[in-house]
């Protein structure tokens, strides 16, 4: 166990490098090995000594650690497109209150009273028309 700690090697190397060798040589690990020391150590030969520079997790730590990363940058990519909302939102309750603002709404409550007057006043006059005519048809001036 010496050689593999000297290279770095962690448990989960070792969980990798054994999965490896079941795979490869479809040998079983006993649930109650009777030398696990000797086991390990066949596995470990198995592996090779001039290849313990080669961990066996080092691909799968690296790909975690780019997950890690890549969410890691939508997370602030989210936090900024956030904070840019929030600003932007702020920005646009301030101009509702604004002069500006104001100004456009009383103009459009003025064409909407203009709008109505006028419309009331077609309103009547036509009613005021047909009211007419009936008085007329029923022979009655008005």
């Amino acid at each position: 166990m010496a050689g593999p700690a000297a290279h770095g090697w962690t448990p989960r190397d070792l969980t990798a490098l054994i999965g490896d060798w079941t795979a490869v040589t479809g040998g079983r690990i006993p649930d109650n090995p009777h030398k696990p020391i000797g086991l390990l150590g066949a596995i470990l030969a198995w592996y090779g000594r001039e290849r313990l520079e080669a961990r066996p997790a080092a691909l799968e730590e690296a790909r975690e650690a780019a997950e890690r990363a890549a969410h890691a940058a939508h997370l602030a990519a989210q936090r900024a497109a956030h904070t840019e909302h929030a600003r932007a939102r702020e920005i646009g309750r301030r101009a509702v209150g604004g002069a500006g603002h104001t100004a456009a709404r009383a103009a459009a409550a003025v064409a909407a009273r203009r709008g109505a007057h006028k419309r009331t006043t077609a309103a009547a006059a036509e009613a005021a028309t047909r009211e007419a005519a009936v008085e007329a048809a029923r022979g009655r001036p008005m």
